[in-house]
């Protein structure tokens, strides 16, 4: 979500008007900001690293009905070395909308224009509350991490690995007419080789000039 320049948001106060940015990050796992600060162990900050984006944004008056001016109700689609991994509805189960996210965060900092705000991992309970369940059983993950604690919770111990080289994923949300709402974040994991050369991280000692 971003805070158009002639109404930037103040400490302690709400934006009244933002255009919403929809962005997923590259990989399935859980984007920027925690609603609860320290106590969900995210510290002061209520941030994590950049991540990478969608494509284009979109502005709420876009996504016509599937945005309520709270949460966005359509699927997101990830596919994991090109198959299904999940399809959670990113308006269900989202415990607090981008309004309250955004008026969360400038409590303690200037929103200006182009912040953006992350919801966090798209993810769907069950019916009867219960952790979901993989696809076609149930509407998969967007977070390795997330369907691997589910699996030690479930059989003692994680069964699905951790993304490495050459493993791929692609992100994608389609609209009720089936139109792309963000474009297609489609990326695959590529391990660098070491560098030729050591890097001067400032503790090389060097030869002393005379």
């Amino acid at each position: 979500m971003t805070c158009p320049k002639e109404e930037q948001s103040a400490p302690g106060s709400s934006t009244r008007r933002t255009s919403l940015l929809v962005s997923r990050p590259a990989a399935p796992t859980a984007t920027l900001t925690a609603w609860r600060g320290t106590t969900a162990g995210f510290g002061f900050f209520q941030s994590k690293p950049s991540s990478a984006f969608s494509p284009v944004c979109v502005t709420p008056d876009e996504l016509g009905g599937a945005f309520d001016g709270h949460r966005v109700h359509l699927p997101m689609r990830v596919h994991y070395n090109e198959k299904l991994f999940g399809e959670a509805n990113a308006g269900v189960d989202m415990t607090f909308g981008f309004p309250q996210l955004v008026a969360h965060a400038a409590k303690t900092r200037p929103l200006g224009a182009g912040t953006i705000i992350g919801s966090g991992t798209v993810s769907n309970r069950e019916a009867d509350g219960t952790p979901g369940k993989p696809v076609p059983d149930g509407k998969g993950y967007s977070c390795i991490a997330e369907v691997r604690m589910i699996e030690k919770i479930n059989g003692g111990a994680p069964v699905t690995s951790f993304m490495n080289n050459g493993d791929k994923v692609r992100i994608e949300m389609s609209s009720a007419d089936g139109s792309s709402v963000f474009g297609v974040i489609e990326q695959r994991v590529v391990v660098q080789p070491p560098a030729a050369y050591p890097v001067d991280n400032g503790d090389v000692k060097r030869p002393r000039q005379e």
